[in-house]
C-alpha cells in the first residue's frame, strides 16, 4: 500500500523520521502529486510526538489552490507548479528570507569518510565491493561542501518537474550525470521491498549479517531508538569483523557505512536506516541494483523537501550536487581541482574537484543565478569522459524512479539541451500515482522514443548550438515558472520580461570549434580568471554565440613576436 505524502514543515527535533503520514485519499484539487512514499511502522515514541504536534496544528501547511491567480513575478499559469505558494521562491520574491538563516543545514560526511576509508581492503572484500558497483564511492566525497552554494540552488528546485528552474529554462541531475560523476550502475533493479524493518528486525539483522553479539546489537538499537545504525558504530563493526577475519560481516558493515555517508545520506546526519541491510545479504549479487537510481531518488526527495520555505535541512548526497554544479556552472561558486584527473584516468568525475572556501553568501549567489544566460553553461561537460562512461540511452527514460517506497519523477524531456537536443515545450508531468514504474522501467525504450519524438514528423532535433530551444519555448516557460528570484526594486513587483538571447551561430563548424575549445580548457583545468587562457575563453564565448567583447578583437604586434 502507498500513502501519498504532502510536503510538510520540517522539525529540527524529529530528524530521524521526516515522513508525515497523511490521509491516503487523493484530493483532486491538489493537482499532480510529485512524490509517493510508502507508509510503515514508526517508532512509538516518535509517532506519539508527531501526533501531538499535529493535534496542536503544527506542521499543517496551507494547501495551494490550483486555480490561484497569477503570482507576482510568475507563474501566471499555475497549473504546473501547484505547490508554489509554499515554495521558498514565493517568499523570496516577497522579501522573506528563510529563518533563522537562509542557509540550510546540509548532511555531508566527506571529512569523516575520507578518514574512514582504509588504504587497502582484503582481496575478497575488494572483489565484492567492485562487483557491487559501489567501489568508487570510497573516493567521491568532497572534504566539505559550500552550504551557501547548495542552498541557493535548492531555491530553484521544483519537485513538480524534478528540475532546477533557471532564467533560461530547466536543468536537472540526470542518470548520465550520476554515471559519470560517481561511476555507479544506472541499470538494474529498482528496489521496493514490501517488508518493513522494525527495531527488533534491526537487532537480529545485525547479529545475522554483521556477526555481532546480541548484546552489542541490542545496545546499539537502544542508543538510536529506532531501526537505524550509527555510522560510527558501523565503522567499529567493520574494523572488528575484519580483524576477526569475518570478511562477509565486515564487508556488509563497510558497504552500509559507504551508503549512509554518500548516496543514501539522510537528515539524521549520524545514522543509516537498517532497512538497507537485507540488500547486502548476497554479496555476490549486490551489483544487480540500480544504485544510480537510488542516489537520484534520495536526492530528488530531499531537494523537494528543502525547496519549501519551512524546511531547514537538506539530505541526500551533497557532494554529488556540488560537483554537478561545478561541471555545468563553471562561473558559479568557488571550486578547486585535485590535479588527479585526466582524460586517460578512469576515475569517477567527482574526483576532479576539491573543496575551496567560498566568500559568496546565499544572496550573492542568488543574484548571480538570476543573471545567468545559456552562454554561461557547459551543456555537455562529460563528452571527454565517454571513453570511461559511454552514454546509455536509458538516461532518456521518462517516468518514475523508485527506491524503498519513494517514487519520484524523472523527466529528461524538460532538460533536453543536456543531452544535445533542441529543447521543445515538454508535455505535462505524469501523476506519480498512475505510474507502473516496474513495467515502464523494463520497457524504457518506449519512453525514449517519446522523449526523442522518434515517430513524430519532424523528430526532436539535435541542437545546432548547445543551448538551442524551439522558438516558442521561453515564452511558454516564463508563464509556468518563476525563473527570477529577486523582485525588482520598488513598491509594486514588476512583470518579469521574457529574455532574448543571441541566436548564436547557425554554422555547425562553430559548434565544433566550441566543443573543441571547451574540452581543451577542461583538459588543462583552466578557469576564466587564469590570464594564460583568457583569449581561449573569449573565443569559446564567441563560438557559443556570445557577443563580441566591447574592446573588440585582440590585436597582436607580429613584429614583436
Amino acid at each position: 500500500m502507498y500513502v501519498v505524502i504532502h510536503y510538510h514543515n520540517d522539525d529540527e527535533n524529529d530528524d530521524q523520521n521526516d515522513m508525515h503520514l497523511k490521509n491516503p485519499t487523493q484530493n483532486p484539487s491538489r493537482g499532480v502529486e510529485m512524490v509517493r512514499r510508502r507508509g510503515g511502522a514508526i517508532d512509538g515514541m516518535r509517532q506519539r510526538g508527531r501526533q501531538r504536534r499535529e493535534a496542536d496544528g503544527e506542521g499543517a501547511a496551507p494547501e495551494v489552490d490550483p486555480q490561484h491567480p497569477a503570482f507576482p513575478g510568475g507563474p501566471t499559469d499555475t497549473s504546473l507548479l501547484v505547490r508554489y505558494q509554499r515554495h521558498v521562491a514565493y517568499h523570496l520574491w516577497l522579501g522573506e528570507e528563510r529563518r533563522p538563516k537562509p542557509t540550510l543545514k546540509v548532511a555531508a560526511h566527506g571529512s569523516k569518510l575520507i578518514g574512514w576509508v582504509p588504504a587497502m581492503l582484503p582481496r575478497q572484500m575488494e572483489n565484492w565491493l567492485v562487483a557491487s558497483g559501489l567501489s568508487s564511492l570510497q573516493h567521491t566525497s568532497l572534504s566539505r561542501v559550500d552550504t551557501h552554494l547548495l542552498s541557493a540552488f535548492v531555491e530553484r528546485w521544483h519537485p513538480e518537474t524534478s528540475s532546477f528552474h533557471m532564467p533560461f529554462g530547466e536543468m536537472t541531475i540526470t542518470l548520465d550525470d550520476v554515471s559519470c560523476l560517481l561511476h555507479v550502475p544506472i541499470r538494474g533493479q529498482l528496489v521496493d521491498p514490501d517488508v518493513v524493518v522494525t527495531d527488533y528486525d534491526a537487532i537480529h539483522l545485525a547479529v545475522e549479517l554483521f556477526g555481532v553479539s546480541l548484546s552489542d546489537a541490542t545496545e546499539e538499537a537502544s542508543a538510536v531508538r529506532g531501526p537505524y545504525y550509527k555510522l560510527d558504530w558501523l565503522k567499529q563493526v567493520f574494523e572488528q569483523q575484519r580483524a576477526a577475519d569475518n570478511f562477509t560481516g565486515a564487508m556488509r558493515a563497510y558497504m552500509m557505512l559507504l551508503l549512509g555517508c554518500t548516496i543514501l545520506a539522510d537528515k539524521t546526519f549520524t545514522l543509516v536506516e537498517a532497512k538497507y541491510l537485507p540488500l547486502l545479504r548476497d554479496l555476490d549479487n549486490c551489483g544487480n541494483y540500480c544504485w544510480g537510481a537510488a542516489a537520484l531518488v534520495t536526492l530528488y526527495r530531499y531537494l523537494g523537501d528543502a525547496s519549501f520555505y519551512s524546511c531547514k535541512q537538506l539530505g541526500g548526497y551533497a557532494s554529488l550536487l556540488q560537483c554537478w554544479i561545478h561541471e555545468y556552472f563553471p562561473t558559479v561558486g568557488k571550486r578547486g581541482t585535485s590535479g588527479l584527473f585526466g582524460i586517460d584516468i578512469p576515475m569517477a568525475r567527482t574526483m576532479k574537484w576539491e573543496y575551496r572556501q567560498g566568500t559568496q553568501k546565499v544572496a550573492d549567489i542568488r543574484a548571480m543565478l538570476d543573471q545567468l544566460t545559456p552562454h554561461d553553461i557547459a551543456w555537455r561537460p562529460f563528452e571527454d569522459h565517454r571513453v570511461h562512461r559511454p552514454f546509455d540511452d536509458i538516461c532518456l527514460y521518462r517516468g518514475g524512479l523508485k527506491w524503498f517506497g519513494t517514487v519520484v519523477l524523472y523527466l529528461p524531456d524538460r532538460c533536453l539541451r543536456q543531452f544535445g537536443y533542441r529543447q521543445y515545450i515538454p508535455t505535462a508531468p505524469p501523476n506519480v500515482d498512475t505510474l507502473d514504474v516496474d513495467v515502464e522501467w523494463a520497457t524504457y525504450r518506449q519512453s525514449v522514443l517519446q522523449v526523442t519524438r522518434s515517430h513524430d514528423d519532424p523528430p526532436a532535433a539535435f541542437a545546432t548550438i548547445p543551448y538551442e530551444t524551439d522558438d516558442d519555448y521561453l515564452a511558454w516557460y516564463y508563464t509556468v515558472s518563476h525563473p527570477i528570484l529577486r523582485a525588482p526594486r520598488g513598491d509594486q513587483p514588476m512583470e518579469v520580461p521574457v529574455p532574448v538571447y543571441d541566436e548564436g551561430p547557425s554554422d555547425p563548424r562553430l559548434s565544433y570549434i566550441s566543443h573543441e575549445l571547451h574540452h581543451y580548457l577542461q583538459r588543462h583545468q583552466a578557469v576564466p580568471e587564469d590570464e594564460q587562457f583568457l583569449e581561449i575563453f573569449r573565443a569559446l564565448r564567441l563560438a557559443q554565440g556570445g557577443p563580441l567583447p566591447r574592446e573588440g578583437p585582440i590585436t597582436y604586434d607580429h613584429e614583436s613576436d
